[in-house]
């Protein structure tokens, strides 16, 4: 018999903090998602769904049950629901259903049924629907006590909230639990928590963008709850600038959410801030602060010259170099160092040698520069055993075993790509790998260098030629065929096909 998702969550929970993912899966079974993703790119991105006729129908079936104390035919019910239409996207349609039909129905039945599900049922969506319902009641301590542990786990975190925030000390309740979560459901939390105690505030400040998603997300709910422009009145201590830098650069990324261009005035506060940057031993990531700040005072539909130019005076001084340079030994503050002119391949190289498994990624930042194209692909020919790599072609997207193996193949592949004829035996195992991932990776390289070339594999490496002719009578996944035929047939790819 198939666990229920609380059982789940219970087997996972250490130090009141849960462990593993649920591994919501779409619904063709492909795409796993993070626990909490898909629902916070609804909230977030996509808009709410709303319900839809079918959804409707069940809806009311599923609520009958409930009222009629029918726990598993109503948990059924909520599952098929959850298939037509999530949980996340009608809940104020789901709610005002049952309250505007109330007096016709068995409240304690609804009730009863709901805790009954979230504590039963092995489905996910119907886990959130006898949430929802339990929002509109006042639950005794037990059925708190099982909401509290399924926000835990970040999938259930925001209906958890909704939850808590109609109890008797509710915001007690949500910081209580954003502490104790670290993805999107810290993310969920931090947006509702009221910061109403001095406690809540300095925790904001401290800990509320800290999330494994991304720090934009909570910046500027962060930057007012936790009330920056009052603090930076000072005095700081050095662990609070250090913060608010990183609130600061959260806000400038508004790729999720728009940040610094909700401040009124932003101007001011951050002259504050970068006067304290003259008080404290400065890090490499308030460095990376400082340089974020600078670009962005100086765009042009920016354009604070005051600000760009503290900056700027900040980053040319001979302690922001030692400071980099200190860093680049230790393979960080790469991206900072390339764009302060600070040479960094010589140890970064070292440090990618010493700890290849942990850094094979930072290779990126060699393989452009050309003393050290060949140099990087000979060390991932030394760290992997390339010929046990290949083997039949299979459908499966990624293959389990030695699969860190093949994950730094397709690195060194992507980086391939404006580099012609570079690395031929590579590209051959990434040809020949089992799983789909890897062989797109090669594919789509020599694409690319069809692109880059302007000429036909065949004329590029007649090596990669003769392996595609004999991939193409073994390769399973359609989508690979198709474009391993379009580079046999000679096909050479225009900078318009880019898309396709």
């Amino acid at each position: 018999m198939k666990k229920s998702v609380y059982e789940r969550i219970l087997t996972n929970i250490a130090e009141r903090r849960y462990i593993n993912d649920l591994s919501v899966d779409d619904e063709d079974g492909e795409i796993v998602y993070a626990d909490g993703a898909l629902d916070g790119a609804t909230v977030y991105h996509m808009g709410r769904e709303g319900m839809n006729a079918a959804g409707e129908k069940q809806m009311i079936k599923a609520v009958k049950y409930c009222s009629a104390g029918e726990y598993s035919e109503a948990d059924e019910c909520f599952a098929e629901l959850g298939k037509t239409v999530r949980a996340i996207g009608i809940v104020d349609e789901f709610q005002h259903y049952i309250a505007k039909n109330a007096k016709r129905m068995n409240t304690d039945a609804i009730y009863r049924s709901a805790a009954n599900i979230i504590l039963c049922s092995s489905d996910v969506e119907s886990v959130k629907y006898g949430l929802m319902i339990l929002e509109m009641f006042q639950p005794d301590e037990d059925v708190k006590i099982a909401i509290r542990r399924l926000g835990l786990c970040d999938e259930f975190t925001i209906f958890a909230v909704w939850n808590m925030l109609n109890w008797d000390n509710g915001n007690d309740e949500v910081f209580a639990l954003a502490q104790k979560v670290y993805e999107w459901g810290r993310i969920h939390a931090v947006e509702r928590l009221e910061p109403e105690t001095e406690e809540i505030k300095e925790w904001l400040l401290l800990e509320g963008i800290n999330n494994n998603v991304a720090e934009s997300y909570s910046a500027l709910k962060v930057w007012n709850n936790a009330e920056v422009c009052e603090r930076l009145n000072g005095p700081l201590s050095e662990e609070e600038f250090h913060c608010i830098g990183k609130i600061i650069e959260a806000l400038i990324d508004e790729s999720a959410r728009p940040g610094i261009s909700a401040i009124d005035d932003p101007e001011e506060p951050l002259l504050k801030y970068l006067s304290f940057a003259n008080e404290f031993d400065l890090n490499i990531d308030d460095y990376g602060t400082i340089f974020e700040l600078c670009k962005w005072a100086a765009d042009d539909d920016v354009d604070l010259p005051e600000i760009s130019q503290e900056c700027a005076e900040l980053l040319t001084t001979e302690l922001c170099r030692g400071v980099v340079l200190e860093a680049v030994k230790k393979g960080e503050g790469l991206s900072l160092a390339k764009d302060l002119g600070v040479d960094y391949a010589e140890d970064l190289f070292r440090c990618i040698a010493e700890d290849f498994d942990n850094r094979y990624g930072e290779s990126r930042h060699l393989t452009e520069l050309e003393d050290y194209l060949e140099p990087v692909l000979d060390l991932f020919r030394e760290k992997l055993p390339l010929e046990k790599m290949m083997r039949e072609p299979t459908a499966d997207y990624f293959f389990m075993p030695d699969f860190r193996h093949y994950s730094q193949l397709e690195a060194i592949l992507s980086q391939l790509e404006d580099h012609p004829g570079v690395g031929e035996d590579l590209v051959a195992a990434g040809l020949w790998s089992p799983g789909v991932k890897t062989r797109s990776t090669a594919v789509y390289t020599l694409l690319e260098w069809t692109k880059a070339a302007q000429q036909p594999i065949e004329e590029i490496s007649e090596r990669l030629f003769c392996e595609l002719k004999k991939l193409l009578k073994k390769e399973v996944d359609p989508g690979i065929r198709k474009q391993v035929q379009s580079l046999v047939d000679g096909i050479v790819m225009e900078e318009e096909d880019e898309d396709d």
